[in-house]
């Protein structure tokens, strides 16, 4: 280059990178005046541009630093919160400790205040980033205050109030939380004093109080429960805010598409996801960000003449100055290389620029938040910034709505399908009944068909040798039961063209009733042949699910067990008292009929759970050791008919149901399974918590309790080959190590070249693991299952 260039001007400048000593530098090469030298002369000035990603790199390291105490406030919060959860005593399930969260139309109203609140305490932390003068223990004590308030406000408005045990906890949860609330409110507010004039302490004070304020009304709202309504409806088409609110919804219907009840809840998360997350993050990591920028401007000789000399003669504000910088230079030393004498500076400057740095004007002056162009000249200037944060926001929110509705199961809080048939419907002649409960399809067919049991001749085929005897002239259909106990296809086969031979044609009609779908009958060794032949014989059958809660009986305690008019004076006396007590007028009695109401020996448990009930004193509630008590003796009652439902499932659905019974959540990607199982009855809608639940709670505990080891093994190869956790697992692992590896193998002071290899070899062969595993097991046939 300098051979080629002799006769370039001295103004003109070649810039090329270099590398010295492994070290890569930007080379800026140049023609200097000669004057006495019998030569031309040369300079070449190396400037190291990885200087700056010191900066970052150490200002980032600095943030991580700040950002694990604030992780500790919001793990702290959610242990608090797990404190109210109310425990079970007896029963092997508990609901999830966040449950309470969950979207609920019932909720709505409550969502909407809190929308509400929320956006007023994101406006309030925007504002103290922008116009109050920060530091890097201010913006954390703001960050943590708005956490622990949001969290509160979230679970003051949406859980519920609770009774007994469960009251004593959430009063003790809102006394930790407000202590710990006011503390660092006391410790910012001390802080402020020391180091703002009066105008910015003042406003300091004011966004206290107004934060203090809406932790009040929520407070207020969540004990009275009076939240005034904001339904559209009361507002007419010709007002301003009612134009509004339809300008507003149109442009949420094209965004989104979905019912406003799901975006209400989407909104919510998102407010607080915000509020917790995504500003604290950004708000910590640019006030440390502009407080060592700072610092490197002084070093570099940039902003010698901005030192100020600030009377700070506070010890304890002193002392926390002074043990950051302590950290800083132990922690900087020791992750950064000082061979340059910019880095040395900027690790080690003098204590007053360090003093200094803790006392910056805020972002922007208040007195220009007034002015006309403020907000027009912000966005222009921000524009790059906030147009993608806008696209982010809405790509989160669209995302956190369909999770939420899959999570929470919302596309699923419907009735699946009509229990009876129209009433002019044409009565097919050839149905095909699946139904759990065998009872159950009886009633069914006596219901649709306007038919009694005595005008059906039934045939068992859980009975072994079962023969299909003539009809008499009272009946008018014959209903095959239990098809799904006969042992292989070829008995199924036989079974089903014995009954068409002796009965078809004849004016009868014909059903067969089973406990499992057809295509869980047809095993997967079954011969094609045979298959083929039954499901020849099966197209001309209407094939109909019958719920277990069909004409389920009501159930009411205490139970009466007998006519009125046979209980004679004393006995009647004693129901009466029993009927008007706060006992067995408690919502978990309720709750008892409800579970009673299922199985076929209703009536004898129901007045089993009565005198077990009467056992405490009649004045008093149901406490909670006496409910889950019923509850056992419930499912030790309906044993054998919780054992013939989950003999009944298939695979898949016993490991939904299982995982539903443990966990309170649902594998909401197999939806078929998750349908077959509303058809049956065995998950179902409670209107009361709005939301699908197991048809019955003693059988979540027979569930929970009686899985066989064998079932359990199943579970978890069936999860090897279909589920990835473990192949994320591992991907995870992977990724870690082949990090570590190429850090280390281009940045020897972090670790040497050996570690970088074994690193490296052990992150590919986790990877090839992960891709090799599902290769690897083997999973029990569904089919056969």
């Amino acid at each position: 280059m300098m051979g080629n260039n002799q006769r370039a001007t001295f103004k003109q400048v070649w810039k090329t990178p270099i590398y010295v000593n492994g070290h890569e530098y930007e080379a800026l090469l140049s023609r200097v005046p000669y004057g006495q030298f019998v030569s031309e002369n040369w300079v070449l000035y190396l400037e190291d541009k990885n200087l700056q990603h010191t900066l970052h790199s150490l200002a980032s390291l600095e943030a991580i630093t700040v950002f694990v105490p604030y992780l500790l406030i919001l793990v702290l919060l959610a242990l608090l919160t797990l404190v109210t959860t109310k425990s079970s005593i007896y029963l092997a399930w508990e609901d999830f400790s966040f449950a309470w969260y969950s979207p609920s139309p019932a909720k709505r109203n409550r969502f909407i205040w809190l929308n509400v609140i929320l956006f007023l305490d994101l406006a309030l932390f925007v504002g103290v980033y922008l116009f109050l003068p920060l530091s890097i223990f201010k913006i954390y004590l703001w960050s943590a205050l708005f956490a622990i308030q949001s969290g509160t406000c979230n679970f003051l408005m949406l859980s519920t109030s609770g009774s007994g045990a469960q009251k004593k906890n959430i009063n003790g949860f809102l006394i930790m939380v407000t202590l710990l609330w006011l503390g660092m409110a006391y410790l910012l507010i001390y802080l402020s004093q020391v180091s703002m004039d009066t105008f910015y302490f003042s406003l300091t004070l004011l966004v206290l109080v107004l934060m203090g304020s809406l932790q009040l009304l929520c407070h207020y709202l969540s004990n009275t429960g009076k939240f005034p309504s904001l339904s559209p409806d009361r507002w007419t088409r010709s007002n301003s805010i009612g134009k509004l609110h339809r300008s507003l919804n149109d442009f949420w219907n094209k965004l989104t598409g979905v019912h406003v009840d799901k975006r209400v809840y989407a909104l919510n998360f998102l407010l607080w996801l915000v509020i917790i997350g995504f500003l604290p993050g950004y708000f910590i990591h640019r006030q440390i960000f502009n407080q060592e920028k700072f610092i490197w401007d002084y070093t570099s000789n940039l902003a010698q003449g901005e030192v100020q000399d600030f009377d700070i003669t506070e010890k304890f504000y002193l002392g926390l100055i002074g043990i950051h910088e302590e950290f800083r230079r132990t922690n900087f030393g020791r992750f950064s290389n000082q061979d340059d004498e910019l880095i040395r500076d900027f690790i080690a400057p003098p204590h007053e620029v360090m003093v200094d740095a803790f006392n910056r004007p805020p972002n922007f002056v208040t007195g220009d938040f007034f002015k006309k162009d403020f907000f027009g000249k912000t966005l222009k200037s921000n524009l790059l910034l906030l147009l993608p944060l806008f696209l982010v926001l809405i790509w989160l929110f669209n995302m956190v709505m369909r999770l939420g509705n899959k999570i929470y199961l919302i596309d699923y809080h419907f009735t699946y399908g009509s229990p009876t048939l129209p009433q002019n419907a044409k009565k097919q002649k050839y149905s095909f009944i699946i139904g759990v409960d065998a009872l159950k399809s009886r009633s069914w067919i006596c219901h649709e068909f306007g038919m009694t049991l005595p005008e059906l001749l039934l045939i068992d085929a859980g009975e072994g040798a079962f023969e299909m005897p003539a009809p008499e002239p009272l009946h008018k259909g014959v209903v095959l039961e239990n098809l799904h106990c006969l042992g292989n296809a070829e008995g199924v086969l036989a079974a089903i063209l014995n009954l068409r031979k002796k009965y078809a044609g004849k004016g009868f009609y014909l059903f067969v009733t089973s406990g499992k779908p057809l295509q869980e009958i047809l095993r997967a060794d079954t011969p094609k042949q045979q298959r083929l032949m039954i499901t020849e014989v099966f197209s001309e059958y209407l094939f109909q699910y019958v719920p277990l809660d069909f004409q389920i009986e009501s159930v009411t305690l205490p139970y009466l067990g007998s006519d009125w008019e046979l209980l004679d004076k004393e006995e009647r006396k004693l129901f009466k008292a029993r009927a008007e007590s706060v006992l067995f007028n408690d919502e978990k009695a309720l709750e008892l009929a409800t579970e009673i109401a299922y199985g076929p020996n209703a009536a004898a448990i129901a007045s089993l759970i009565t005198e077990e009930l009467s056992r405490d004193p009649l004045n008093e509630p149901l406490s909670m050791e006496r409910y889950e008590k019923c509850i056992l003796s419930i499912q030790r009652y309906n044993k054998a008919y919780f054992l013939n439902i989950w003999a009944e499932l298939s695979l898949k659905e016993r490991k939904m149901v299982y995982n539903y019974a443990t966990e309170g959540f649902i594998n909401f990607f197999n939806r078929e399974t998750m349908t077959a199982l509303i058809q049956k009855g065995i998950i179902k809608m409670n209107a009361g918590k709005d939301g699908l639940v197991l048809f019955s709670k003693s059988f979540r505990n027979f569930v929970c309790l009686f899985v066989s080891e064998e079932d359990l093994s199943r579970f978890k190869q069936d999860e090897r080959k279909s589920g990835n956790a473990k192949m994320i697992q591992a991907a995870v692992f992977s990724f870690v190590l082949i990090c570590i590896a190429l850090i280390s193998f281009y940045d020897p002071n972090i670790l040497n070249e050996t570690s970088a290899y074994i690193s490296g070899l052990l992150g590919l062969v986790g990877t090839v693991y992960s891709l090799l595993a599902k290769g690897f097991t083997k999973a029990p046939d569904m089919d056969n299952s």
